[in-house]
């Protein structure tokens, strides 16, 4: 009985902010999820458009930040570096990230007490049971600030960096509820 409450919440979750609807997971996938304890982070990557318009350093430079933002954000017990037994692999790409300007939302801050320049980001992340394995599931989520979301509004991609942190804090718990 735990092991279906256990895939209807991974179910919710990675549902969850769909901003399109992920293509259909087969049920045998779904069953076999139970098995996995922890998520090994592989790679996240600007889409193709995304990197063009950043340049090959900046898009280096934010697929590290928002990597390390996926893996500090996962619960240590639910994190894995190498594979192993038990172990998901996540790799995410990124569609739509919405730079903020920090020192515009310095001033509207200062003056009306709110940052009005908003960020954001969507992404794509797909499950896979090894790495270049068997796709278990995928799902797409998108994000958008909102003038009451101070956090993040004082650097670049700071909104986009907490909406990946929130997002892997859920599938952390999702996972570690097993």
């Amino acid at each position: 009985m735990k092991s279906m409450s256990w895939v209807a919440v991974v179910a919710t979750v990675l549902m969850a902010g769909c901003a399109t609807a992920p293509a259909p997971v087969a049920p045998t996938a779904r069953a076999e999820m139970v098995r996995y304890h922890a998520i090994a982070v592989d790679s996240v990557r600007l889409a193709p458009g995304l990197a063009a318009a950043l340049g090959a350093e900046d898009t280096r430079a934010v697929e590290r930040q928002l990597h390390l933002a996926l893996v500090e954000a996962l619960p240590p017990a639910a994190r894995a570096v190498s594979p192993a037994p038990g172990v998901m692999h996540l790799e995410v790409t990124v569609t739509e990230l919405e730079a903020v300007n920090p020192g515009v939302n310095a001033l509207t801050t200062a003056l009306l007490f709110v940052p009005l320049d908003k960020g954001g980001v969507g992404f794509e992340a797909r499950f896979y049971d090894s790495p270049g394995g068997r796709l278990l599931a995928q799902t797409t989520q998108h994000h958008s600030s909102t003038p009451f979301e101070i956090k993040g509004s004082f650097s670049r991609y700071g909104h986009a960096l907490n909406a990946m942190r929130e997002w892997a804090a859920e599938v952390g718990k999702t996972l570690a509820a097993t």
